[in-house]
C-alpha cells in the first residue's frame, strides 16, 4: 500500500480540478482502479499506467509522485512552471447527421465533449460521434462515443465511420477487396452480419468513408 502516492494523486487532481472520472479517462484505465489508487487499496502504478499519470501532469520527475516528499515539488517546480492546468476546454465537437459528400466544417455541431488533450493533440481535426444501436457492442456499446479523425488513411481492417448512400453516419470494421467493400459488425449479437458492396456495381450502394475511429468513450465515462 503506498499512501504517499495516494496522497499526491490526490493533490495533483485537487490542484488541477480533476475528477476521479476525468483521471480515469484521461489516461485510459477505469474509474473502480482510479478509486483503490486514492483509498490506497492497491499499490502504486508501473510501467504504463506511471507513465500515462506522469504525462498527463507532465511530471519532470514522475516518480516523484510516489514518495512522501514528492508534495512540495508537485505543488512547486511541476505544476506552477511546466503545464497547463488540466480544464474542460479541452473539448472536441460532437457531430449529427453527415451526408455523403458533405465537408466535416459543413455539418452543425450538436454538443461539445471533453476529450483527453493527447488525443486532441494528435487528432486535431478530430470529432465525436454518437453510437446508437448493437452492432458493434463489442467494443462501441450503444450510446458510446467514437472519436474520429478524418484525415486518417482507413485500411482493411479498422473501424471507421462511414455512410451508405448519403445516409446517417455508421461504424463498423472495414474490409477492402479488389472491387469491393465489406462492412463487419463486432456484436454479441448474432443476427447482424457481414455487408459487401462492390463498388464495381453501378447499382449497388455507395459508400462513403468519413474517417477512422482512433479512440472511444463509454457512456458512463463522459464527463
Amino acid at each position: 500500500m503506498n499512501t504517499a502516492f495516494a496522497r499526491n494523486l490526490e493533490t495533483l487532481m485537487a490542484k488541477e480540478g480533476m475528477t476521479q472520472a476525468g483521471l480515469a479517462v484521461a489516461i485510459g484505465v477505469s474509474n473502480q482502479l482510479v478509486s483503490k489508487w486514492l483509498s490506497g487499496e492497491v499499490k502504486a502504478p508501473r510501467g504504463d499506467n506511471l507513465e500515462a499519470i506522469a504525462s498527463l501532469f507532465r511530471l519532470r520527475r514522475p516518480f516523484d509522485i510516489m514518495s512522501d516528499g514528492g508534495v512540495d515539488y508537485l505543488l512547486g517546480e511541476s505544476t506552477a512552471e511546466t503545464h497547463a492546468p488540466y480544464t474542460t476546454s479541452s473539448q472536441a465537437p460532437l457531430y449529427g447527421r453527415i451526408a455523403a459528400g458533405t465537408p466535416i466544417g459543413m455539418i452543425p455541431v450538436r454538443d461539445r465533449i471533453w476529450c483527453p488533450p493527447d488525443v486532441l493533440e494528435a487528432h486535431p481535426r478530430g470529432f465525436f460521434l454518437r453510437v446508437e444501436g448493437e452492432s458493434m457492442n463489442r467494443v462501441l456499446p450503444n450510446g458510446s462515443l467514437a472519436f474520429v479523425d478524418p484525415e486518417l488513411n482507413v485500411e482493411s481492417g479498422q473501424i471507421a465511420a462511414l455512410n451508405v448512400n448519403g445516409c446517417d453516419a455508421t461504424v463498423k470494421r472495414v474490409l477492402f477487396g479488389s472491387t469491393s467493400v465489406t462492412l463487419v459488425p463486432m456484436s454479441y449479437d448474432a443476427s447482424f452480419r457481414d455487408k459487401l458492396y462492390d463498388r464495381a456495381n453501378p447499382n449497388d450502394d455507395t459508400i462513403s468513408l468519413i474517417g477512422r475511429v482512433v479512440w472511444r468513450m463509454f457512456p458512463s465515462e463522459e464527463l
